[in-house]
């Protein structure tokens, strides 16, 4: 058995672009194997991770404290705290947008050596730990994208969509 108490687990902070984010890495810190908890702390406004999704993991993030966007392949849904967001393997490309106060959130999470990792924005993918640069298929043959669908990505990334509210849906910029 493996106990990990938050305020003996250091933080370690990870900034780049968009994203802005502290992680404290409970499940590490217990000796986990199998299963995965980060307590995560986004700061206002930014991104914890890119958009992306997962083959085979499956994760449940819990919001303690703040406010922000949980955004689902082109939907984006308010959360506060003590809401419960479910992101099933192999459906959709997901991350959170922190609101004016950030967001900090519980994320549990299925671990998998061979995990496949898609960056739909980059189009880079992961095999296991290791991310490589992606491109699309047409007929057998390899193409990088045309700037035509670089856009359209772009267009339907976080902060782009309808944003469906507890009072109804609205179109939001997320930041």
């Amino acid at each position: 058995m493996g106990v990990a108490h938050w305020d003996e687990v250091e933080f370690h902070r990870s900034a780049k672009g968009e994203m802005d984010a502290e992680w404290q890495w409970l499940g590490h810190a217990a000796g986990t194997r199998g299963v995965g908890v980060n307590r995560v702390r986004v700061a206002p406004g930014r991104l914890p991770t890119p958009p992306h999704s997962h083959r085979a993991s499956e994760e449940l993030f819990f919001v303690l404290a703040g406010s922000g966007l949980a955004w689902q392949a082109g939907g984006v849904h308010e959360v506060r705290p003590l809401d419960c967001v479910i992101h099933r393997p192999n459906e959709m490309e997901h991350t959170f947008v922190a609101g004016p106060d950030g967001l900090e959130y519980l994320v549990f999470g299925t671990r998998h050596p061979t995990e496949l990792g898609w960056l739909p924005r980059s189009r880079a993918i992961r095999f296991g730990w290791r991310w490589v640069e992606g491109a699309t298929t047409t007929r057998g043959r390899s193409r990088r994208p045309s700037s035509r669908s670089r856009s359209a990505s772009r267009r339907r990334g976080p902060g782009t969509s309808s944003t469906s509210t507890r009072s109804g849906t609205r179109s939001t910029k997320a930041w």
